[in-house]
C-alpha cells in the first residue's frame, strides 16, 4: 500500500503563505476591475436601451447594488445573532455543560461501594 508523503511544518507554512498571497492578489484584482467597471459605467451614454426600456449598464448596476444591500443586511443580522448567542452563553456557568460521564471504571467503583 502506498503512503502519502508527510509534509513538514516549514512546507505547510510555505503553502499557507503562498495561498494567502494568491488570495490577496485575487482580492486586489477583483477590487480594481470592479472599480474600473463602476468608473467607466458611471458616466455613460443612455443611447443603448435594454429589453425593458432601461439602460443596460444602469440595470446591471442597480441589480448589483440591490444584491450588495441584501447581502449586507443578511450579514448584519447573522453577526447580531451570533453576538446575542455568545452574550447568552457568557451568562451560563461552564459547569452546566459538563455532563456526568459514565465509564466502566466509575460504574465498577459505584457497585463496589
Amino acid at each position: 500500500m502506498l503512503k502519502a508523503p508527510r509534509i513538514g511544518k516549514k512546507s505547510r507554512q510555505r503553502v499557507k503563505k503562498i495561498a494567502a498571497l494568491a488570495f490577496l492578489l485575487c482580492f486586489i484584482l477583483v477590487s480594481l476591475f470592479s472599480q474600473t467597471l463602476i468608473l467607466t459605467s458611471a458616466h455613460h451614454e443612455h443611447d443603448q436601451l435594454g429589453a425593458d426600456g432601461g439602460c443596460v449598464a444602469c440595470v446591471h448596476l442597480s441589480a448589483a447594488i440591490n444584491i450588495l444591500k441584501s447581502l449586507f443586511a443578511a450579514l448584519s443580522a447573522a453577526a447580531f445573532a451570533s453576538w446575542c448567542f455568545s452574550a447568552l452563553l457568557s451568562l451560563v456557568k461552564p459547569s452546566a455543560f459538563h455532563t456526568d460521564s459514565r465509564t466502566l471504571v466509575k460504574m465498577k467503583i459505584r457497585l463496589n461501594n
